[in-house]
């Protein structure tokens, strides 16, 4: 039937949208984490410390950030302009550009430190595009699911019906078309035959259309399977974050191993393949998805149409376009921000967002001893790449517990209890800092795991949900703008926290000693992990299960056969 292949064809179109959100997000925290181990060998290589150009290594990360804010609300906006699909290619050429151009970078002039401000320009060309991926990655996600549809159920229905007929026909057929060889005392073999083959028809024709009716009732109550697997869709699709972040360290820690740590003050007469390298990778998922993105853009529809189904929620454009209805009212940025009832909603996704990135930038106050030589090699306790992937392989599982968990458990309790876990496990490392510093090795081993639960816990937390909630809680018009402007307070919140926490931390170590700095930095994040955990409680809501904003409407005209109500 016509219906049944368009629907595997939608089908399809949407697992291939899926493994792209996917590898753009990979590409996207790939791209942030690699700079964290690049920043301090250029340092050492070009200035001949961490703290000699420690101005220039900050311009740098704040220029990535500040990228990131300006692509999440730019490209969130083009999303609802221009489709998710058109705007997510534009965001990976970005991101493909700046990662490669990042991995050429050379002094400006005769300052060797001046090539941090070449990687600043770099950066922030790649912050835009890998800010662009956060809104769009995650609205193809929670719009990407397989709703069943009425008319191929019907079809499949119809076409159960045939076969059953069919099948109690056969017996006697194939009897009767040879009659040479039909024997009359055979006759009563032939009509048992004929009874058991019909009844077995029957019964598949009923089971078949028992089926068909519960899957068509589960449908017009509104919590489909395309509801009950959209968090799923969208933890997927985010967990690929975590395995760039365990990547990352461990592709630096094997480049190094291969082509040497540069040495301290060398400049560029060490050619730092191994920062170059680890940088140009970056660029590889982008290349790898131009085949893929370049599918399915020819007999699409084309124009205004096309462009209308994909800025709405898929399964409601194919529904209102196989009705060859319209698509209905717009909403504008405008009108929506008007309805009060957004307020609450957008505060609690931005907000959310916001209060989780100035906790995740207390990383900064754990990292491994500086000296005279980059922390890059030797034991856990002076290899930032292995203790950046240790923290990444303990976060790494908190992922697929969100996956499994999401919606099952549901996005506000998974908030609310990683929330509530992180702040536990920031107040334990800051209180117990002390027995475990004087404990030596063991003791710096054991405050590393105790951080890295606080990663497991936000990956089984905010760290997941704030990706999915703003998707699935705005209207589909204007459902990337919000998702861009919810994560660009993100970004707002890491760069607040990571401009405040480290002075906090290096004022309070000047005045009463390096212990103080980092328990209290600690505390700080455990009492900004219970704002969100408050925060969560007064203004998110729980939509598992519930069709995403803006879905009812279409809703109600399929199950009144596409009539409209009166305005």
């Amino acid at each position: 039937c016509d219906s049944e292949a368009r629907l595997r064809q939608r089908d399809s179109a949407m697992n291939r949208k899926l493994l792209i959100s996917a590898i753009s997000n990979l590409s996207t925290a790939y791209n942030l984490v690699i700079i964290n181990v690049s920043h301090v060998t250029i340092a050492y290589q070009y200035c001949g410390g961490a703290d000699a150009c420690s101005a220039q290594v900050e311009a740098a990360s704040t220029a990535v950030l500040v990228g990131a804010i300006l692509g999440q609300l730019t490209f969130g906006y083009i999303g609802d302009c221009v489709g998710r699909s058109a705007a997510l290619r534009l965001t990976m050429a970005l991101s493909l550009f700046g990662a490669t151009i990042s991995a050429a970078a050379v002094p400006l002039g005769g300052d060797s430190s001046s090539v941090l401000t070449f990687l600043a320009l770099s950066r922030f060309v790649l912050g835009v595009g890998v800010g662009g991926v956060y809104p769009l990655s995650a609205t193809i996600a929670t719009e990407c699911v397989h709703r069943p549809h009425p008319a191929a159920s019907s079809c499949r229905l119809h076409r159960a019906e045939a076969e059953a007929a069919a099948e109690s026909r056969k017996p006697r057929t194939r009897a009767l078309s040879d009659p040479s060889r039909y024997d009359p005392r055979q006759d009563h073999t032939h009509t048992a035959v004929d009874a058991q083959a019909h009844t077995t028809a029957l019964r598949h024709a009923a089971v078949e259309t028992t089926r068909l009716f519960a899957e068509r009732t589960r449908t017009s109550a509104g919590r489909s399977s395309s509801n009950a697997e959209r968090g799923r869709n969208a933890s997927l699709v985010f967990s690929m974050q975590g395995v760039a972040n365990l990547a990352a360290p461990l592709v630096s820690w094997a480049l190094l191993a291969v082509f040497g740590v540069p040495a301290t003050g060398s400049g560029g007469a060490d050619p730092g393949l191994a920062w170059r390298l680890a940088l140009a990778l970056g660029a590889l998922p982008g290349l790898l998805l131009v085949p893929c993105m370049g599918e399915g853009r020819g007999g699409q529809g084309g124009g205004a149409r096309h462009t209308a189904d994909e800025r709405m929620s898929a399964p409601i454009a194919a529904l209102r376009a196989e009705a060859g209805r319209p698509a209905g009212p717009s909403s504008t940025l405008l009108s929506t921000l008007r309805q009060r009832k957004y307020w609450s909603k957008l505060l609690g996704t931005a907000g959310g967002w916001f209060l989780f990135d100035i906790t995740s930038s207390g990383s900064r106050a754990v990292q491994a001893a500086a000296g005279d030589a980059p922390p890059l090699q030797g034991d856990l306790a002076h290899n930032l790449c292995a203790q950046m992937a240790v923290v990444a392989a303990i976060g790494l599982p908190g992922y697929y517990v969100s996956v499994w968990l999401m919606d099952r458990v549901g996005r506000r309790r998974i908030q609310l209890q990683g929330f509530a876990c992180m702040a536990a496990a920031f107040a334990a490392l800051g209180l117990a800092y002390d027995s475990l510093e004087s404990a030596g090795a063991g003791g710096r081993v054991a405050m590393l795991l105790l951080y890295g639960l606080t990663f497991f816990f936000s990956n089984f937390g905010p760290n997941s949900t704030t990706f999915i909630l703003p998707s699935e809680t705005f209207p589909p018009e204007v459902r990337t703008t919000l998702n861009g402007f919810s994560a660009a307070m993100g970004k707002l919140g890491a760069t607040l926290g990571s401009s405040a926490f480290k002075p906090m931390k290096d004022g309070i170590s000047a005045a009463w000693g390096p212990a103080a700095g980092l328990r209290w930095t600690m505390l700080a994040c455990a009492a900004v992990s219970l704002a969100g955990f408050a925060l969560t409680y007064g203004f998110v809501e729980d939509r598992r299960g519930i069709a995403m904003e803006g879905a009812a409407t279409a809703r109600e005209e399929d199950n009144n056969g596409g009539a409209s109500a009166a305005p």
